[in-house]
This record gives structure tokens, C-alpha cells and sequence, in this order.
């Protein structure tokens, strides 16, 4: 498998070409599990569709990552407060407990139960280091505040923010390190990786997601001079 590629497929089939600890950091919005519909659109006439895979957490590709992995690397794995334990509930199954569950806060609240419920501004982000795991510059936070995408600017209905995963990949890799998105959606963290100067492989399941992200690192690819040395 060919690195700074986008890849359109299944995860946990694509993931078992990847050459066993090749990779130095794997950043992964998966389905939370929630089967929801955005309310954001596309365009006035049409919202953006659900996404795949998201009738509960998904979590299938996580025993795949043990192999992958260096020894030095670290995992980050998006999710929400009530489905985060599935996700830490795997990673400990595969022998890689993780050290801290995150707190993006996005700046403003979300849609929800105005009667019921507080107004949720953030999302939770399961932290898992590996045994020689090191910061680059210094111990972070474990809250982060970076405003989410404003909806005109959405080209995917759960699209993360560029500087929140910028700040993810310089928190743990260097320059020419290697950044892995299981589920890419339409390219964000492959973006990121690009403009900190480091690798990637992106996995797609959506045709229409893949074809998008592809477009976009195409341009990023074209504004700069990306140069590795590794």
C-alpha cells in the first residue's frame, strides 16, 4: 500500500495492507453509533444524507490497529460521552488502554433536547498512547477549544475542524511521520497531515465522501512543496 494515498473501501480490509508498525499516529472520527440525520444542508433544497456504518459504535477496525502501530505512536478516536466507553471498552480488549478522554470544546452548542438536556458544546476524544509513546512539545491539555466548521463551510455533515487536527498530528509526530484516518470522510485529517509535513493513508467506505477528499488533497498537494526526508 502506497503512503500519502487516499483509499476508497472497508477499513478492516484495507487496513491489512498496511505494513505492520508503519504507522505513527491513527486519527479517526468513526460513527459514533447514533444513526442520526444532520439538519445542515447541503444546498436549500436538500440536507446532507446519514452516514455509513452508524447504527452503532464503530469499533471493528480497532483490533487491526496493534499490528499497524509503532511502538512510539499514538491513537486518537473521536466519539461522544455516551459512546465513548464502547470505544475504550476495545481498545482495552486489544491490550492498549488509553491514558485520557479528551474534551474538544466547539465554541457553541448543538442541536438537543432544549427542555431536558444541558446544551452540549463539546466531544469527547479517546486518547491512547503507545508504550514508548512521547509528547513533541511538552504535556497538553486535556481540553481543547477550536471553534467546530461553520455549517455554510461543511462539505461532510460531521466534518472536523483543520486546526483542532493539526494540533493533534504536531502534538505527536515530526515532520515526516505517518498519519493514519481509518474513516476519512472528506479529508480533513489528510489535510492536516499535508500541511504539517507529514504522510498519510486515508480510508473512504462513501463513494461521494472519497471523491471529495481526493479533490481537496489534489489542490492541497498543488499549493505546496512537500519534501520528506525519511
Amino acid at each position: 500500500m502506497q503512503i500519502d494515498e487516499v483509499y476508497l473501501g472497508d477499513c478492516c480490509a484495507l487496513i491489512k495492507q498496511i505494513k505492520p508498525a508503519s504507522i505513527d499516529v491513527c486519527i479517526t472520527d468513526l460513527p459514533y453509533g447514533i444513526d442520526y440525520q444532520s439538519a445542515r444542508r447541503i444546498n436549500k433544497n436538500s440536507r446532507f444524507d446519514k452516514i455509513a456504518n452508524d447504527k452503532q459504535p464503530f469499533v471493528d477496525f480497532i483490533k487491526h490497529l496493534p499490528r499497524v502501530m509503532k511502538n512510539t505512536g499514538a491513537i486518537y478516536l473521536f466519539t461522544r460521552w455516551d459512546k465513548q466507553q464502547a470505544v475504550i471498552d476495545e481498545l482495552v480488549k486489544y491490550d492498549m488502554p488509553p491514558k485520557n478522554v479528551l474534551i474538544w470544546d466547539k465554541g457553541n452548542h448543538s442541536m438537543g433536547d432544549l427542555k431536558r438536556a444541558y446544551a452540549s458544546r463539546y466531544e469527547s476524544i479517546v486518547f491512547c498512547p503507545m508504550p514508548n509513546f512521547q509528547f513533541q512539545n511538552g504535556r497538553p491539555d486535556d481540553i481543547v477549544f477550536c471553534n467546530k466548521v461553520p455549517p455554510e463551510q461543511l462539505v461532510h455533515p460531521n466534518e472536523k475542524p483543520i486546526k483542532l487536527l493539526q494540533k493533534l498530528i504536531l502534538d505527536s509526530t515530526r515532520i515526516g511521520d505517518v498519519v493514519l484516518d481509518c474513516t476519512c470522510g472528506s479529508g480533513t485529517t489528510l489535510l492536516a497531515a499535508i500541511k504539517e509535513k507529514r504522510r498519510f493513508i486515508g480510508f473512504e467506505l462513501d463513494k461521494r465522501y472519497y471523491d471529495i477528499a481526493h479533490k481537496r488533497i489534489a489542490q492541497e498537494k498543488q499549493q505546496l512543496t512537500i519534501n520528506f526526508d525519511i
